[in-house]
């Protein structure tokens, strides 16, 4: 997952700071969010880390980026989802705050969301990190 993630922050940082301006819009920001998320989609599904695949980025209003993930073999490996839970929230705040290729997301107040669903399509664990959390 590292490769993968890395690559999606690398992407995200030159994508979103080269074509939005200082202070945009909302509406502005959310289109460019939205662009960038059918960018990304046309090079899904990408496999990272075992046991995560990376489906899909999705967006919503009020600049809100989405991440979708399938854990891969769910059924057996046997996962603690509720400590899964606490460890990924930790792990992706860590990473919003502090990692400069998330620059973007942080000056501009995104909303980050990770949506990790089992084989059968439904979801185990969902983190939302809003920018009170890794400001």
């Amino acid at each position: 997952m590292r490769t993968s993630v890395n690559l999606l922050l690398l992407v995200t940082t030159l994508f979103l700071s080269g074509g939005v301006s200082a202070q945009p819009s909302v509406a502005e920001f959310d289109k460019k969010l939205a662009e960038f998320a059918v960018n990304m989609n046309k090079q899904m599904p990408m496999m990272g880390e075992e046991p995560f695949r990376m489906d899909s980025v999705g967006t919503a209003p009020g600049k809100i980026i989405i991440y979708y993930y399938t854990i891969m073999n769910s059924d057996s490996l046997g996962i603690d989802y509720v400590e899964g839970q606490k460890l990924m929230e930790q792990h992706l705040i860590e990473k919003v705050k502090t990692n400069p290729k998330m620059k973007a997301f942080r000056d501009n107040d995104v909303i980050t969301r990770y949506y990790y669903l089992d084989e059968h399509g439904v979801r185990k664990i969902s983190v939302e990190i809003p920018n009170g959390k890794y400001k």
